[in-house]
């Protein structure tokens, strides 16, 4: 609500005719609308000034200059059950554009199915069901409207209108139809109320014969038909208390379609609409007019059967080839197959996953690059023209597993009234389940598995257990029963073993000097102690090894900073032997100028582990270079070759996770230690990657209620 005020906005125009609407209320106080323009720019400009009338034209004045020509011609054919084409003749020059609209019911409503350039004259209709009949119709379009549509199609088009006190058929174009639709036929049964209502039928007759033609209107109130645009019978008026009244009209119609239009009304009383015609000199008797010689077909086609799903594979066996293959094989039973596909799950007979699509002929496919004894699931099936089949019978077998390598047992010396506890170890190239067993053991024994693939047996012998227990073993097995053993000798003596005093770690800088000093006991007089060692680095020297005791003395040169695990053993000459461990650390010594022109060191204890919380491989190493300006990280899915750059980090960074790697594959790592001298490599590792559930990204939805959205989904795998 507001007093009188202005408002004003843009728009660029071309020359043409243009619809237009204004509105306006009234609540109270004074009343005032005024619409004015002016032109900004361009030849002719103005300014603001009142909309002159002699612009504005009625809504059905024609626009300046023609629609095009209508299409003819359409034709309609199946080539498959999944394409229909069309084509037509194009009778204008110049349209803009075709609109083709289709139906499956040529009484029912046509949606727009393409919208085609100028002087397009075919079209491949390609989203269609198979043994369904499709109907069609086209028309032209240009800025100034549209062409009529190539076809009416059979029957007729009505429009309903209500209007009061009528006593004449009603001039239409004044009224707006209540609602519109196409019929067989004439007659009523489309009327929303019984009273003050009227109806025009529109549509086209079709003679057989040229001759003369007698049409008959019986009606309650008026009606008009015409022919070619010619009245040809008028009942019109009311017909008063004395109901229906015939009234009729002769034409000469030449032989083809001619163009049919009855209007009707009714005020009060019964309703009543019979539309017949004859031909006495063509030997019609008079009859209602059939449906079959109203309008006209529209073109149309009926999509082929779709050919039948191929038959589904049978058969359907798994053998494991060796820990890392299995060969699936079946029985090809279809005839028109275009591929097949190979399915695989690892978790049970669901979460089946399509790994493989081969030729359409294959029965047999070799699985590689597979886990250990792994448990594996599979179903095939063939995909044709006419869809995919059932599913194979479903098959599961298990990869060969790894035989465990034990780790080999020396023959243990024991005092009767000591305790020992063994450790024993089993160890597999891939994860696996290994299970321990010990047996053949003496009764003062006890065997318990600790982890997978690890245990301790536990000797508790007494003064009356002395003596020699031979072939005691213990077996490694895998879930698939593959095994592998390893034996020892026992003896349980009188003999006391020596014990080495435990050591410190201790630290050290390079270039830097250390000595550690070590003793040993032995409770029996006279035995002769004997040092050994693990392992040592190459700047360690050692005393006399004979003896209860012992010096090492750590000189470490430049480059050789890290941890070192020193491990030192003695031994009493009669199987008696004690060891004993620390760790050395030797520390970098202060760098003034790193680049001294060498290549830095290579990176050391480098390892790849997958890490299902960080979705990645996760690598690890230590630096052992002073001179390195950044590492590189390299990787391949093959060990001699194939390295590619990864990533570049800082010279300091001990770790880094790749989370670029997918499931079920294998990788190979190696680090490189980087200077304006060159490099140097670290070791290779390598990772087995297990197989990784797919990933769905679905961005947040917001929507109105009652509308329709279409969601993009991602899914990665």
């Amino acid at each position: 609500l507001h007093s009188a005020q202005n408002k004003d906005a843009s728009i660029y125009l071309t020359a043409g005719v243009y619809p237009i609407a204004i509105t306006f209320f009234q609540k109270g106080g004074g009343a005032e609308m005024g619409i004015s323009w002016q032109k900004t720019s361009g030849l002719g400009q103005f300014g603001w000034g009142t909309i002159p009338d002699s612009v504005f034209v009625d809504q059905s004045s024609p626009p300046a200059g023609s629609v095009p020509a209508k299409p003819s011609g359409l034709t309609a054919t199946a080539v498959s059950y999944k394409k229909i084409n069309l084509s037509w003749s194009d009778n204008s020059n110049n349209e803009q554009s075709y609109e083709v609209y289709r139906s499956t019911d040529p009484m029912g409503s046509f949606t727009t199915i393409a919208a085609l350039p100028a002087n397009t004259t075919s079209y491949a209709d390609t989203i269609v069901e198979p043994a369904t009949t499709y109907y069609y119709k086209i028309r032209a379009i240009n800025q100034y409207g549209e062409s009529s549509f190539d076809r009416i199609g059979q029957g007729l088009e009505y429009a309903y209108y209500e209007k009061d006190n009528m006593s004449v058929v009603p001039d239409f174009n004044l009224l707006t139809p209540k609602k519109t639709g196409r019929v067989s036929t004439f007659g009523l049964g489309m009327q929303m109320r019984p009273d003050d209502f009227a109806l025009k039928f529109d549509g086209s007759i079709n003679i057989n014969s040229s001759g003369s033609y007698m049409f008959y209107l019986d009606s309650d109130d008026g009606s008009l038909l015409y022919i070619d645009g010619a009245l040809v019978v008028n009942n019109d008026g009311l017909h008063g208390s004395g109901g229906a009244n015939e009234k009729s009209g002769t034409v000469f119609l030449s032989a083809g379609s001619h163009i049919i239009q009855v209007s009707y009304f009714e005020r009060g009383g019964s309703e009543v609409l019979n539309v017949k015609y004859g031909s006495s000199g063509l030997g019609i008797t008079k009859q209602f007019i059939p449906a079959s010689i109203l309008g006209e077909s529209f073109a149309s086609a009926t999509t082929l059967s779709a050919p039948v799903p191929p038959l589904p594979p049978s058969g359907m066996t798994a053998v494991a080839l060796s820990n890392s293959a299995i060969k699936v094989s079946w029985v090809n039973n279809a005839e028109n197959a275009t591929e097949v596909e190979l399915y695989r799950s690892y978790n049970g007979d669901h979460d089946y996953v399509l790994f493989a699509k081969l030729p359409a002929n294959t029965t047999s496919y070799n699985d590689n690059g597979l886990y250990p004894s792994s448990l594996f699931y599979y179903k095939v099936r063939s995909v044709g023209e006419g869809g995919s089949s059932l599913f194979s019978n479903e098959v599961n077998v298990r990869t060969l597993g790894v035989v465990p390598s034990m780790i080999p047992i020396e023959d243990v010396y024991i005092r009767y009234d000591a305790q020992v506890q063994l450790k024993v170890e089993a160890k597999s190239g891939t994860p696996v389940a290994i299970t321990l067993q010990a047996t053949n053991l003496p009764a003062f024994a006890t065997f318990n598995q600790t982890q997978n693939g690890k245990g301790v047996i536990t000797f508790n012998p007494t003064i009356s257990d002395i003596g020699i227990y031979k072939n005691l073993k213990v077996t490694a097995s895998n879930p698939q029963g593959n095994s592998n053993t390893t034996q020892f000798d026992l003896i349980v003596n009188e003999n006391y073993p020596p014990h080495i005093t435990p050591v410190a770690n201790a630290t050290v800088e390079e270039m830097g000097t250390l000595v550690v000093n070590l003793s040993a006991t032995d409770s029996d007089p006279g035995d002769d102690l004997r040092w050994t060692f693990s392992k040592l680095p190459g700047f360690v020297t050692a005393s006399s090894t004979n003896g209860g005791s012992l010096s090492l003395t750590f000189a470490p040169k430049n480059k050789t900073a890290g941890e070192y695990l020193i491990k030192v053993g003695v031994d009493d000459g009669r199987h008696g032997k004690d060891t004993t461990s620390f760790v050395l650390t030797v520390t970098p010594m202060p760098i003034t100028n790193p680049d001294d022109g060498t290549v830095p060191i290579k990176p050391n204890n480098f390892t790849a582990t997958f890490v299902n919380s960080l979705n990645g491989v996760k690598l690890e190493w230590t630096n052992a270079a002073y001179n390195a300006v950044k590492n590189e990280i390299y990787r391949s899915d093959y060990m001699g070759t194939g390295y590619v750059l990864l990533k570049e980090i800082a010279k300091d960074d001990t770790s880094y996770v790749d989370n670029s790697v997918v499931g079920n594959k294998v990788y190979y790592y190696l680090i490189r230690a980087v200077n304006a001298n060159g490099g140097s490599n670290s070791l290779i590792v390598k990772v087995n990657i297990p197989n990784r559930a797919p990933f769905i990204i679905v961005d947040d939805i917001y929507a109105k209620a009652g509308t329709t959205l279409s969601v993009n989904v991602l899914a990665t795998d």
